[in-house]
């Protein structure tokens, strides 16, 4: 339900609240197909942590660009668990939980909201590395019609992490850097 994503944000903010002076974001040119990046550098300090976002991401949408932050700012979080505990979840894992991170951000949007940010990925994420963005859209229905509509309970969770799994090791970019 609603309430578990606002609580869901909330303990993100609470959690980076004690980052957020370390959190360097920035935009730059990156290679192709790459839209963000956090780099997990098990050696690097907490006190820099690193979100660089590709340039063309200027021209879009704020929405887009949040969304596009609620995945790396996971990347984020799980890079802190990791110097807090030392244990480091695998790639597809690391990023199955950044789309949920992405999915949250759209399920708790308003619809028109929702809508409006779809027709902004459409229009500006039209190459093949921007599909995952995309098909986030198609699972969300998918879920949803499935599950019924509200989130949370077994169904939705094991249907977005099937529904996510599965995105994520199709997608040729995924596959190489986790190699698949």
């Amino acid at each position: 339900n609603i309430y578990q994503i606002d609580r869901g944000y909330e303990r993100l903010d609470e959690r980076l609240k004690n980052w957020q002076n370390c959190l360097n974001m920035k935009y730059r040119p990156l290679p192709n197909g790459v839209e963000g990046a956090f780099i997990f550098d098990e050696n690097s300090p907490v006190d820099n942590l690193k979100v660089f976002v590709d340039d063309d991401y200027k021209n879009y949408s704020e929405m887009l660009r949040a969304l596009l932050l609620s995945h790396e700012l996971r990347h984020v979080l799980q890079f802190l668990e990791f110097k807090a505990t030392g244990i480091r979840e695998d790639c597809v894992r690391s990023e199955v939980e950044a789309f949920e991170s992405q999915f949250l951000f759209v399920s708790a949007l308003h619809e028109d909201e929702r809508e409006s940010l779809a027709v902004s990925a459409k229009a500006n994420l039209k190459s093949e590395e921007y599909r995952p963005i995309l098909e986030l859209f198609v699972i969300h229905r998918v879920v949803k019609n499935k599950c019924g509509g509200e989130i949370g309970g077994s169904c939705y969770k094991e249907e977005l992490d099937s529904l996510l799994t599965k995105m994520v090791t199709n997608n040729s970019y995924y596959q190489k850097q986790c190699s698949l």
